[in-house]
């Protein structure tokens, strides 16, 4: 579920939405991916549409490639490995991947 952390900063990014809100829409997609027995990669784009307009009061603006993508491992690590390198941590993914 680490994913859902890059959902939330792809939120934050794309939506322009407080961080608050976009952990509690990814948070709330966790739960539901959990209770389906699925991975957040799994969710489906009317869930997602309607958690984000309940939330925020408006519909998305990202497309459902920008979700899939959010929510995808090797995503997780390719953006970790980014932030790592400008801010001189080295290169740390290959223990993010170990832990997923």
């Amino acid at each position: 579920m680490a994913t859902i952390t890059e959902l939330a900063d792809t939120l934050v990014r794309a939506e322009g939405i407080k961080f608050r809100a976009a952990h509690y829409i990814a948070s709330k997609l966790a739960r539901e991916a959990l209770a389906h027995r699925i991975g957040p990669d799994e969710l489906q784009w009317d869930l997602f549409a309607r958690t984000f307009e309940e939330s925020v009061g408006r519909p998305p603006h990202v497309e459902m490639d920008v979700l899939v993508s959010a929510t995808s491992p090797e995503n997780f690590v390719a953006m970790r490995e980014i932030l790592w390198k400008l801010f001189g941590f080295g290169n740390i993914a290959y223990t993010i991947i170990s832990l997923l």
